[in-house]
């Protein structure tokens, strides 16, 4: 079970006690803030890696064991709110690839968001990942150098929305 939460504007918890400040600031220095969000639930997480990926032991310095890092983590929230919307029984998929060592940057990223998803939620669930709801992928966020549109996956084909 993992459980993640996030407080307005300026901190953010994990379920296991540790907290940490983070403000989000624009470009123009003004202090943006977002709503505070909480999910619970399964989480999952794979790499193309050999047996163990030395990545995270590693503090993403490491070199993947395959030169490149292909990752899929995937997210089944049991329990979810964004402010007052609920994300209860909704999925995500984030799927990505770095071409060298993970802190290196340069990322690319798809996110695949449960088709249950209305538009409201498709959008607070993109903020959640992304890191632009704060939180633990906030650190994360400026990884990333391109992103496919979102997609929101139905039972015969999925759509490309682009998300926040």
């Amino acid at each position: 079970m993992i459980r993640l939460l996030r407080s307005p504007l300026s901190d953010f918890s994990t379920a296991d006690g540790l907290r940490i400040v983070a403000r989000i600031t624009s470009a123009e220095g003004i202090v943006m803030t977002t709503p505070k969000w909480q999910i619970e639930g399964q989480y999952y997480e794979n790499c193309n890696c050999d047996y163990v990926c030395p990545c995270v032991p590693g503090q993403m310095q490491v070199k993947p064991t395959t030169g490149t890092c292909i990752f899929v983590m995937g997210f089944q929230i049991e329990r979810g709110r964004y402010g007052d919307m609920a994300l209860d029984d909704l999925g995500f998929v984030v799927v990505g690839v770095t071409p060298e060592e993970m802190a290196k940057g340069n990322w690319s990223v798809c996110l695949i968001i449960d088709e249950r998803a209305t538009d409201a939620q498709r959008d607070a669930i993109t903020g959640i990942p992304s890191g632009m709801a704060g939180g633990p992928m906030a650190a994360l966020s400026s990884s990333a150098s391109s992103s496919a549109p979102n997609l929101r996956r139905s039972s015969s084909s999925a759509t490309a929305h682009h998300g926040q």
